[in-house]
């Protein structure tokens, strides 16, 4: 039987790190959603894979904006993927991913206080 600790979507309480959120959104150029998906997807694995985010969920709101929820351990690690000069595969998707954009939007950065989200 699963405990309060060790379910999916478990409360946030007693030996359950705090997490550091990030928002950001964006509005894209007409035809250029699938080019920036796939620009996502891929810096979102290398930003994973080698800067510490425990990864991130793109979505699309009615008005066509797209928002991204990234998940980090914590504000130390995000600070220091920032300060990290972008490797040239990083700095590729990151300009794929500005030439689709026509609007972005201030970045949010949040820190958790409670929890149920469960992984898919």
């Amino acid at each position: 039987m699963a405990t309060p600790a060790t379910r999916r979507g478990r409360p946030f309480g007693p030996g359950v790190r705090a997490m550091l959120a990030v928002i950001y959104r964006w509005k894209l150029h007409a035809g250029k959603e699938k080019a920036f998906i796939q620009a996502w997807s891929r810096m979102t694995a290398l930003v994973r894979r080698h800067h510490g985010s425990r990864g991130s969920r793109l979505h699309k709101a009615g008005d066509e904006t797209y928002l991204a929820y990234a998940q980090w351990p914590d504000r130390q690690t995000f600070m220091a993927f920032l300060a990290h000069a972008p490797t040239p595969a990083e700095a590729r998707l990151l300009q794929s991913m500005q030439d689709c954009t026509k609007q972005s939007f201030e970045r949010m950065e949040m820190d958790m206080v409670a929890g149920r989200l469960d992984a898919p």
